[in-house]
């Protein structure tokens, strides 16, 4: 288990916590739901995730009621997301608080070197949930479309499909619909700000439209707790796996061929699970947001020198972490010995936006509400400290799993 990990300084200045003065979005006003007073100890916890949310969304206007909220919660405004800024490794550690190399999800899709299989959409998450942790608490849990919660401690769970967003809100007022039976903790993701991202770009007419339209959903769901009665008594949490870059160029496969045949590397293109990986070559290679490279046999300090030299000679090639700087960032083996990110402006072909280096490690992240510290602005933190203080929150037992730290600097009291 970590309970510390150590981030090379020079990963310090890759995310920037200013945001960019962007033309405010011109689309029509949302209605906004404003917030009561709370109470000093919460009885609900509503869990918002909304894939690719880029914290510099909200200097945009596009989403009103998050920007409102959180001028009465607490701000996690240079918070990290896990490393590789990849979806399912971040979706996992967001409900476990806990790191890759903890969790086992190392990345979308991994190599599996024991089994020497590919995975596609790994499920096999070793750390306990957030709905595991509450139910163990004796409490009552519900989860909407959140795939690492699926079987792993929600007592009603429905996964709706990718769109769209009103069916995941209709779902989840639907199970809000008898105030006798509002759980505890209510879990819901949104995953079509992700894929506009991806369509048509970080800051695209269309992202921060369907931005817009996230917002007013959740603030749907907002609105139920508080015609119930129950907001002032509820912990509201927004989280987000990633933010969002748009590329423009392209990394030539045929100069990355033509770099490892120049140092007499054999190797292999990892590209599916119905895949079985060849023994005979020095490397497997996999393409997910940064080239995943894993190493088939031993490599002394010179020649991974020689690798890494010929690497960088390939236009567009960024930031090189070799195994040690990845085991201290938490990162899973499973995600490769050696990560190379695209360098800025680049990537591994794609639409209109990318994610996956540190550089997109800046999705929003806030909490407010039922003993929450009002207008506190979090500096420092991680994803996988968001579990262990809405755990504390409720006085629940923080799993043996967590690597993650209690926000203490965010409750009120």
């Amino acid at each position: 288990m970590l309970k510390k990990l150590i981030f090379p300084a020079a990963l310090a200045v890759v995310v920037a916590s200013t945001t960019p003065a962007y033309a405010q979005d011109s689309s029509p006003t949302t209605p906004t739901v404003s917030l009561p007073e709370f109470s000093p100890k919460p009885k609900y916890c509503l869990f918002f995730t909304v894939d690719g949310l880029d914290r510099d969304y909200i200097s945009t206007g596009a989403l009103p009621n998050v920007g409102l909220w959180q001028q009465k919660g607490a701000f996690l405004s240079d918070a990290l997301n896990v490393y590789p800024t990849m979806t399912t490794p971040n979706m996992t550690s967001i409900v476990t608080g806990a790191y890759p190399i903890t969790t086992g999800i190392g990345n979308n899709q991994v190599y599996v070197r024991e089994e020497n299989k590919i995975i596609g959409g790994p499920r096999f998450n070793k750390a306990v949930t957030i709905a595991e942790a509450f139910k163990n608490g004796g409490h009552s849990t519900a989860a909407v479309q959140h795939f690492m919660l699926e079987n792993r401690g929600a007592d009603r769970y429905k996964h709706t499909g990718m769109e769209p967003g009103m069916d995941i809100t209709s779902t989840a007022l639907e199970m809000l619909s008898d105030p006798k039976e509002v759980p505890t903790l209510m879990v819901v993701l949104y995953q079509t700000v992700d894929k506009k991202g991806h369509l048509y770009g970080q800051h695209s007419t269309g992202v921060l439209e369907e931005a817009r339209f996230i917002d007013s959903e959740m603030a749907r769901i907002v609105n139920r707790y508080k015609e119930l009665g129950i907001l002032k008594d509820t912990v509201v949490v927004i989280s987000s796996d990633h933010g969002m870059s748009s590329e423009e160029k392209d990394i030539d496969r045929k100069a990355l061929n033509d770099a490892l045949a120049s140092g007499g590397w054999k190797y292999e293109m990892l590209t599916s699970p119905k895949q079985t990986p060849q023994q005979d070559v020095d490397l497997h290679i996999m393409v997910y947001g940064n080239l995943m490279i894993y190493l088939n046999r031993p490599f002394d300090t010179a020649e991974k020198e020689r690798l890494f030299k010929a690497l960088q000679g390939v236009e567009g090639m960024g930031r090189i972490y070799d195994t040690l700087a990845l085991r201290r960032m938490g990162v899973h083996p499973n995600a490769g010995d050696i990560i190379i990110e695209p360098a800025p402006g680049w990537w591994f072909g794609g639409g209109g936006g990318t994610h996956g280096r540190m550089r997109e490690s800046d999705g929003y992240q806030m909490l407010v509400g039922a003993g929450i510290k009002p207008g506190s602005d979090i500096k420092g933190a991680h994803t996988v400290d968001i579990m262990p203080t809405v755990l504390k929150l409720f006085g629940l037992e923080i799993p043996h799993t967590v690597d993650g730290k209690v926000l203490t600097e965010a409750l009120a009291n």
